[in-house]
Order: C-alpha cells, then structure tokens, then sequence
C-alpha cells in the first residue's frame, strides 16, 4: 500500500498541486500526485489530471440539471442534489419571505421546485456560460417564462462527492 505523509495541523489543509514529483526517501512512489519538499502541499488546487476530471464531471452535472430543470423532471433535479443541500434565491424570497430566501433538505427543494413547475408550465433556462473548478460550477442562463420578461441569470452549484451541496441564485 502506497502511503502519502500527512502534514501537521498548523499549516493549514494540505492540497496536491503538482503532478511526477517524487515522494521524500521512505515513502513509495505515487505516480500524478506532486509532493512538496515536506512531502505535501499547500495548494488550493488538485493536480491537473484531477482536477480537469472534477471539473469535467462538475460541468456534466450541470449539464444533467439544465436538462432536468427545462424538463421539470424533478426527481431527476432532486437525484442531483445531497440530502441536506440549501438552495438561495431571491425568487424564494419574495415568494416565501420567512424561509429568509434559503431552503434546506430535498424535500424542501422538491417542494420549492414542484410548486415552480406547477405554476410556470413554460419555465425553462438557455444556458450561455458555464464555468467549473473542482468545486463548484458558476452557471449563466436565461430564464424564460411565457408572459414575463426574460431574465439573465447567474448561479453557483457547489459540489462534493459527485452531489450539489448548495445552490445560490444571483439576478437583478
């Protein structure tokens, strides 16, 4: 078994950042994982080759919820989405003022959403722009609703383990 030292907690989460470095005399050798002189790194970022896989698979699963949403499919939208995930919007503001704009759980989202569906049958969003990192995907879109003036929308899907943790909706 290939053993990677770990850093002491005073310097902070440690983060790989480069890739074919060798690990310090004691410790076998992990091909595309960069050890640092001390045998770690302090990057905020993954490897290359991981991290354009994690933003690979963050854009396909922004890819998923624009289908899914244009298809008010929501029990493929909720599949998306951790247990205890939170949701912001302005639009859940001023159309429930006391959840404070936030909704938490994928029954409250379920709930948020199906109501959406319901009222808007021709909801649906045109993306323009999607942006990933390993972490999260900044999604730009326009969303269109028969009757309304069309809206430009940005929104952040932050994601761990394959699964949208929080979303927050950002318009004017």
């Amino acid at each position: 078994m290939k053993r990677i030292p770990e850093p002491d907690d005073t310097a902070g989460p440690a983060r790989w950042d480069q890739a074919s470095l060798s690990t310090p005399s004691g410790f076998a050798s992990v091909p595309d994982l960069a050890l640092g002189p001390m045998g770690w790194s302090h990057s905020p970022r993954l490897p290359a080759t991981l991290a354009a896989m994690s933003e690979a698979q963050n854009l396909a699963i922004a890819h998923q919820w624009f289908a899914a949403f244009n298809a008010h499919n929501l029990a493929g939208l909720l599949a998306l989405y951790a247990e205890d995930a939170e949701h912001f919007s302005p639009k859940l503001l001023a159309r429930q003022p006391e959840s404070l704009g936030s909704v938490r759980g994928k029954a409250a989202l379920g709930a948020w959403w199906g109501d959406a569906f319901a009222r808007l049958a021709s909801l649906r969003y045109e993306v323009l722009k999607l942006t990933a990192d390993d972490e999260r995907v900044f999604m730009e879109y326009l969303r269109h609703v028969e009757g309304e003036p069309e809206l430009r929308v940005g929104e952040v899907l932050e994601i761990r383990d394959d699964r949208i943790v929080a979303s927050r909706v950002y318009h004017g």
